[in-house]
């Protein structure tokens, strides 16, 4: 997919370089000697003192040559901004020499020109593209087909192919910002430029390298619109060229696709491994950009399953983008070291130029202490959002453990002490007590006992959702089954306050965290019972939206007023006492919200003073 703008002469020099020892061949035969071996750093200083020797010389169309391969090698390093600078040289100098008086009488030197401005143009919209320039990319991408106007031959078709896959990928990355019809219509746009670019590659015969980037492409666009199976059958048979010709960069350029489909599926385990096939790939043929893109993809996923291998990867991408540091400024002293070693060959610099490089020094000195100083302000920042959230955090422990406390200390301490004291008065007056008697304190004792269990129940899993050791396991299960449980185990309060209920459930599987919806509907029912007038009705609902199910609690009692409603789902507050003075411990509904969050899920609740309340939440749907 590179570039075309390297003379017949310099492939012929390359050739013949494969079988000699670098320090056998001409400055030109060692550019090509490095690169094919993937020595990005010994390509740039090859081309850097090339590059003096035809300056000196005036040798444009070599030095239009050395400009290109020397972007191209940045490009490979991940060095975008001298790349995209090595680029526009070589743009500049082939204007240059469209104009010179031996393009103007040759007849085909001007669209020979033109051709290879327009592939320099792509290689720099590549750039822009990896640099997340999307409008500017599509700009040049757009720009270079204007200037390909109608194809004329099997070349022009394959460049017209290269130049749809190319926007296919920047409109594929373009609708990942964007929502609704607009979105739809800029994947639709991207899989339309994919098919045609493939359809084009096939015709016309493209190269096979070319051909598998073009299956790569519409792959990714294909899995953008949700035709998977399309989008990996096409993955593999890329893939198995690929192996085939054993092609480093579009092996690792596959498996780094694969991971994103991995990753995008939820399959992180695997999304993890194609990662790391890409990573090694890239590590050892020092494609850097690659490499960094694949350390990253392979963190985001490491980060569901392992944490201490995410941090290795992590470890590993920092550490490149530390050592591409290290090698940029190593590239800078080797350009001082070499202008110095042509200086003393034959031109001595004069005091100007010395002032010139003392205040470039200077100047250099003084970016890098701005840039210091920067770095000490955003840590300096960084530390002061860190320590706010820490004394917010600190805050609502302090709230938590005074809450726990009360709740314990009161609420707790009463029902302990008046079951004890009803048991003493029992065992003292039972053989004068009638058998009716009997039953009802026994029954007044069970009753304080499940207030107590249920208060217990709930501040428990408050602590755990606090600590963050609550379990998100989720599996299917029966939801009309795990209603008529829920209502079952409060049927007791449900006849002492002679309350009807009315479960309108359809037969229906969810798949969610079991525990979490049973401990909901149970806190939401309890309210209900809590807060209904006697000889009341309470309606549990659910209906579908979507893939979730929305489950409804409705009951008609005392209702809830607009302030306390604002914060019970966001804080612990003061419990009210139900119709019967029954009690509660503050952070039930906070405790249904916590929960719900945790697993996806969502909670809302309408009501009216004296009329009562109806509180909705959802899960998700088999």
């Amino acid at each position: 997919m590179k570039k075309r703008i390297i003379s017949f002469l310099c492939i012929a020099c390359a050739i013949v370089g494969f079988a000699q020892e670098p320090d056998s061949l001409s400055l030109k035969d060692r550019i090509f000697y490095h690169y094919d071996r993937s020595e990005f750093a010994e390509v740039v200083q090859c081309c850097e003192e090339a590059l003096a020797v035809y300056k000196d010389t005036d040798d444009l169309f070599e030095m239009a040559g050395c400009y290109n391969i020397l972007g191209i090698t940045y490009q490979r390093m991940g060095r975008f901004k001298e790349a995209i600078e090595s680029y526009q040289l070589c743009a500049e100098t082939m204007e240059r020499l469209k104009t010179s008086e031996y393009a103007l009488h040759q007849e085909s030197a001007a669209a020979f020109y033109d051709k290879n401005i327009r592939y320099t143009r792509n290689n720099m919209a590549e750039i822009h593209f990896a640099m997340n320039e999307l409008d500017q990319a599509e700009k040049l991408y757009r720009n270079c087909i204007e200037m390909l106007g109608e194809p004329h031959d099997t070349i022009d078709y394959q460049d017209l192919a290269l130049y749809l896959q190319n926007l296919s990928g920047v409109g594929l990355k373009q609708a990942e910002s964007l929502e609704g019809a607009e979105k739809e219509e800029r994947l639709k746009s991207s899989v339309s430029m994919a098919e045609q670019a493939l359809a084009l590659s096939q015709q016309y015969g493209d190269l096979p390298f070319r051909h598998i980037y073009k299956m790569v492409a519409l792959s990714q666009a294909y899995f953008a619109v949700g035709r998977r199976q399309e989008a990996r059958a096409l993955a593999d048979e890329a893939l198995s060229m690929a192996e085939a010709g054993k092609d480093a960069y579009l092996l690792s350029e596959i498996h780094a696709a694969y991971g994103g489909f991995e990753a995008d599926e939820g399959h992180y385990k695997t999304a993890e491994n194609h990662y790391r096939q890409a990573a090694i790939l890239a590590t050892e043929n020092h494609f850097n950009d690659l490499r960094r893109t694949s350390l990253d993809g392979a963190y985001a996923a490491a980060r569901h399953f392992d944490k201490a291998l995410a941090l290795d990867y992590f470890e590993q991408s920092v550490a490149l983008k530390d050592s591409i540091f290290n090698e940029q400024q190593q590239q800078l002293i080797r350009e001082y070291q070499m202008k110095y070693d042509l200086a003393e060959k034959g031109h001595q610099l004069d005091l100007q130029e010395k002032m010139n490089q003392q205040n470039k020094l200077i100047i250099n000195f003084l970016v890098i202490i701005a840039v210091l100083l920067l770095v000490l302000l955003v840590v300096y920042f960084r530390l002061g959002i860190i320590l706010k959230r820490r004394n917010k955090a600190l805050a609502r422990i302090n709230e938590a453990k005074e809450h726990l406390f009360s709740v314990v200390s009161h609420d707790f301490k009463t029902s302990v002490v008046s079951q004890s004291m009803m048991l003493e008065a029992m065992n003292k007056y039972l053989d004068a007590m009638t058998q009716e008697q009997v039953k009802d304190k026994l029954l007044t004792l069970k009753t304080s006992a499940d207030t107590l269990k249920n208060k217990m129940f709930n501040l428990f899993e408050w602590i755990k959702v606090e600590l963050g050791s609550s379990e998100n396991i989720k599996e299917p299960f029966n939801l009309r089954k795990m209603v008529d449980e829920c209502i079952a185990v409060n049927a007791f309060e449900l006849e002492q306050k002679e309350l009807k209920i009315s479960a309108d459930i359809p037969e229906m599987t969810v798949y969610d965290n079991p525990n979490m919806v049973r401990l909901v509907l149970h806190n939401l029912l309890n309210n209900a019972i809590k807060f209904s007038w006697p000889r009341g009705e309470i309606k549990v609902g659910a209906k579908k939206e979507g893939n979730r199910i929305w489950i409804s609690v409705e009951d008609h009692g005392t209702g809830i007023s607009p302030d306390r409603k604002n914060t019970l789902l966001k804080s612990m507050v003061t419990p009210a006492q139900g119709t019967k003075s029954e009690s509660g411990t503050g952070i039930g509904l906070m405790l249904c919200h916590a929960l719900l969050e945790q697993n996806g899920g969502e909670i809302t609740i309408e009501s009216k003073e004296s009329l009562g309340t109806t509180v909705q939440f959802s899960v998700k749907f088999s």
